[in-house]
């Protein structure tokens, strides 16, 4: 059994999104000692915010250093170079990646790129912004270097995400917790590695069928039966589930889990679900909880990276 805990290293959320700051990163230390103690090797997937940031160098660096960890790409297209007028930031919103032309993608891509290699390590492990990958990605980023990327969010779609009627973001009620290889387009070599963030139900099928359905009986019947998809992914509602839910996938027979979190969910006043010092505190000694059964179950701790070289 493998696990994988992965980090969306990014801003601090604040209603306003014309104004970017990262204050949330002096606070990475909090998580990552829990990290360390416990055997786990996080991924820190960084946005160019994080990147550029003298805030994050010497712990990135030193992450590096000690091996403790992986520095991985997250691309938040608003924020990344080169900037695209009446896309970025149109009516303070902020764009999924898939939203731009792909040449557009992929010059923000190999910015955010650059960024990383030059100040920490090589590229290798992605995951969109918002969850905004399309299959269309995956040659690029294989084609400029990458391994791995964990952007599907099982048994979700965010193609209305923005509430304004028409897609926006991608479809993924199709997938499950599997990772799968996108095909390659010169389908001489396998595509990108795929690892899906972990989402699990009790009950996938009728979960993916009911998903797809838009009537008020189904939604009362997703409710009644209980089928909706859990993230493996700390929410106020869910601290003390995270070792349930992780269960329920091993239990489908899923031999790979990946947690996720938000680095600004550690500040209390730059992220929407813990908004207290108390609540942190209540995330903190979850994780660690977590991390505990992850060592007493004899799973093996990777990097994103680690997991494509060995899969």
């Amino acid at each position: 059994m493998i696990f994988i805990f992965t980090i969306d290293t990014e801003w601090d959320r604040t209603p306003d999104t014309d104004k970017i700051s990262v204050k949330n990163i002096d606070r990475l230390h909090l998580v990552h000692d829990i990290c360390i103690s416990e055997g786990v090797r996080p991924t820190y997937l960084c946005s160019y915010e994080v990147a550029v940031s003298d805030s994050f160098q010497s712990f990135g660096e030193s992450i590096v250093k000690n091996n403790e960890g992986e520095i991985g790409s997250h691309l938040h297209p608003w924020s990344t170079p080169p900037y695209i007028k009446n896309i970025d930031l149109k009516n303070n919103l902020c764009p999924f990646p898939n939203e731009y032309p792909l040449d557009v993608f992929e010059s923000k891509l190999l910015n955010l790129k650059a960024e990383l290699e030059n100040r920490f390590c090589q590229q290798t492990s992605y995951r969109a912004g918002r969850f905004g990958f399309v299959s269309s990605h995956a040659n690029i980023l294989k084609s400029n270097g990458y391994l791995i990327d964990s952007s599907v969010t099982p048994f979700c779609s965010w193609s209305r995400a923005r509430g304004l009627g028409y897609p926006s973001g991608p479809d993924y009620r199709k997938y499950d917790s599997n990772p799968f290889y996108w095909q390659d387009f010169d389908f001489k070599s396998p595509g990108l590695l795929e690892l899906p963030i972990s989402i699990f139900s009790n009950y996938p099928k009728i979960c993916r069928f009911l998903s797809n359905g838009e009537s008020k009986f189904a939604k009362k019947f997703t409710i009644a039966i209980r089928c909706q998809p859990n993230w493996l992914r700390p929410f106020p509602s869910n601290l003390d589930k995270l070792i349930s839910i992780a269960n329920v996938g091993i239990n489908q027979g899923h031999n790979v889990l990946c947690m996720m979190m938000h680095s600004n969910e550690l500040h209390p006043y730059h992220n929407p679900y813990f908004t207290s010092e108390d609540l942190i505190n209540r995330l903190l000694f979850s994780l660690k909880r977590f991390f505990r059964y992850v060592k007493d179950a004899n799973m093996q701790c990777h990097t994103l990276s680690e997991f494509a070289r060995t899969h």
